[in-house]
């Protein structure tokens, strides 16, 4: 596989004629993925991360950071007042970098275990581009529609502070169509303008469940993967297969004394 200035090896993320290095034991490898299943198989409780001072991006080895910096970012400048990181102790040069990298590394994990809070699913169905039915979430200041809980929790941080979130509406207005609350008459408003004459509804929250073919949950630890193994492969045993089922003691021995008499 080629482009206008890299050869790489097929299969790989690996250029030709270049070696991955293990930070930790310093062993060379010919493929990405070789190297950071090593790093992870050998050195899995080694606690260095390596992130991008210019812009906060995460990487698994010493050497594709490097490799990042001198690609990406023109200047090596270090200036005299960086932003460092209380939590961890990363350094980064700029601002952006700092608060990029706060919110993906640190504020990321309190926001899985704290979840945003969302309005109940409203009465409307919607068919995805499956065409599976699914339940419909709504942004109760705005009035955006989401069939996947989890993206209206990201627009709900994205868009709205804190403080819009926690603040007490002094009025609410119900769709009568699907009986969602809003908190804003613009977010009725707006909400309106996603009705169809074709939509579907149900009557009930035993019918929703019954209707959708995915109820979206809330975050579980228990269902999230550790960082080995997404990186280091699984391997099973083949079934063996036996043609003829091996013969018993007792038979083996029967079959010998019947050879004897025949004789």
């Amino acid at each position: 596989m080629t482009n206008a200035k890299r050869t790489y090896i097929k299969g790989t993320g690996s250029q030709v004629g270049t070696h991955v290095i293990c930070d930790v034991c310093g062993e060379a490898f010919t493929c990405n993925t070789k190297a950071i299943q090593h790093k992870f198989r050998k050195h899995p409780f080694h606690a260095a991360k390596h992130y991008c001072p210019q812009c906060g991006m995460q990487f698994p080895l010493k050497g594709h950071r490097d490799k990042h910096l001198k690609e990406e970012h023109e200047t090596d400048h270090v200036p005299k007042n960086p932003y460092p990181c209380y939590q961890c102790g990363a350094i980064f040069y700029t601002k952006r970098a700092h608060e990029y990298h706060d919110k993906s590394a640190h504020h990321r994990v309190v926001t899985l275990y704290k979840q945003i809070e969302t309005p109940p699913p409203s009465k409307k169905i919607r068919y995805n581009n499956a065409g599976d039915p699914q339940s419909v979430y709504y942004c109760h200041l705005c009035g955006f529609e989401y069939i996947v809980k989890f993206n209206l929790q990201k627009h709900l941080e994205g868009q709205h502070s804190r403080q819009e979130r926690s603040a007490v509406p002094p009025d609410l207005y119900k769709c009568n169509t699907c009986d969602a609350l809003f908190y804003n008459q613009k977010a009725y408003h707006n909400h309106n303008m996603y009705h169809r004459p074709d939509d579907l509804y149900v009557t009930s929250e035993q019918q929703r469940l019954q209707t959708v073919t995915r109820v979206d949950q809330d975050f579980d630890i228990r269902r999230v993967l550790p960082a080995t193994e997404k990186y280091v492969p699984k391997y099973r045993r083949r079934r063996q297969s036996f043609i003829n089922p091996p013969k018993q003691v007792g038979q083996i021995i029967i079959n010998k004394l019947t050879i004897k008499h025949a004789k």
